[in-house]
């Protein structure tokens, strides 16, 4: 019998083990590699609110900002896939593109630019993911840190509550650490 969060992994797509991405194979992948896995997965367990769609047929965008390393391999593992009945498109953007019509944006490693973006679409719903690099981290609703030499998350629910997005307890269980919502009073 699988334990609750082995079985979640499955789920997620991934061994128990985060630093690998679950291949014929089961061959250890690059870092970027295993965030651009976990960010084509991550749609299925994040529920917007029905306006952040222009149309029922409306594909779920995933943005990436030019020039980062994540755009070939988001491509990747974004091609052809579905996020239950909308199709995924994938988005390089520039800093001054809008981006509040972003569903998931990877926001790379940070620094002041990227900092005001995030910032921008606070009030958004849109998904916003990033990476610590050098212990540095950004207000992303999800941050990938390297810990143990395994690419795991943290999530910033509370934020994610704030921009109308509900990210499912299963995510939530596999989370590193997660900044919970303030309960109301």
């Amino acid at each position: 019998m699988l334990s609750r969060r082995a079985a979640v992994a499955l789920l997620l797509g991934f061994s128990f083990t985060p630093g690998f991405v679950l291949t014929g194979n089961a061959a250890p992948a690059s870092e970027l590699d295993t965030e651009a896995a976990y960010l084509s997965k991550l749609a299925p367990f994040i529920e917007w609110p029905i306006d952040a769609f222009a149309s029922a047929r409306s594909p779920l965008t995933i943005c990436v900002l030019e020039g980062d390393p994540m755009i070939g391999r988001a491509a990747r593992v974004a091609t052809n896939k579905k996020d239950g009945k909308r199709p995924i498109a994938l988005r390089i953007i520039a800093y001054a593109d809008r981006v509040s019509d972003c569903h998931i944006l990877f926001l790379g490693a940070g620094g002041e630019s990227v900092t005001q973006i995030a910032e921008s679409v606070r009030d958004y719903p849109v998904l916003t993911v990033s990476r610590s690099q050098g212990g540095q981290t950004m207000n992303a609703m999800v941050m990938f840190v390297v810990d143990h030499d395994r690419v795991r998350f943290d999530i910033d629910d509370a934020t994610a509550v704030r921009a109308r997005l509900g990210i499912s307890s299963k995510l939530l269980a596999l989370a590193r650490d997660v900044n919970a919502p303030s309960p109301p009073q």
